[in-house]
């Protein structure tokens, strides 16, 4: 991981500390050409956008907005995200770094929007995940 990786995962550290969520909380960032272009953090709240990836559109409320796509909610869908990286970050109630792997949902949005890179904490440290 270099430089860029480390200052990329501390701003989706800090969007971490914005989340309502009581369990975990989770930051997460898009990065295109060296620029962050969207950033989410998971909530206490419902999304339909969510209850869609999660398969319960019927039932918007049955599920809280995870960073990913809070995250993905706020981008500019006419561009090319082929070059995209994501970085999620997250906090367990201990405030240690745990795994932030997106959920199949989560990832199948991500692959959706056409982007390849995936970056997320570990118990350990980082990994980096890329989608062909």
């Amino acid at each position: 991981m270099n430089k860029k990786d480390i200052k990329y995962f501390e701003v989706a550290k800090s969007l971490s500390l914005l989340s309502s969520f009581h369990r975990e909380h989770i930051g997460a960032i898009i990065v295109l050409k060296n620029e962050i272009i969207a950033v989410g953090q998971n909530m206490q709240k419902s999304h339909p956008i969510q209850a869609y990836w999660a398969g319960r559109a019927n039932n918007p409320n049955a599920i809280y907005i995870h960073a990913e796509i809070s995250c993905l909610t706020k981008l500019n869908t006419d561009i090319d995200l082929s070059a995209a990286k994501f970085y999620i970050f997250r906090q367990n109630r201990q405030n240690e770094v745990a795994l932030a792997k997106p959920c199949n949902s989560c990832r199948l949005a991500i692959v959706s929007h056409g982007i390849k890179e995936i970056n997320y904490t570990t118990n350990d440290g980082y990994i980096k995940e890329i989608i062909n």
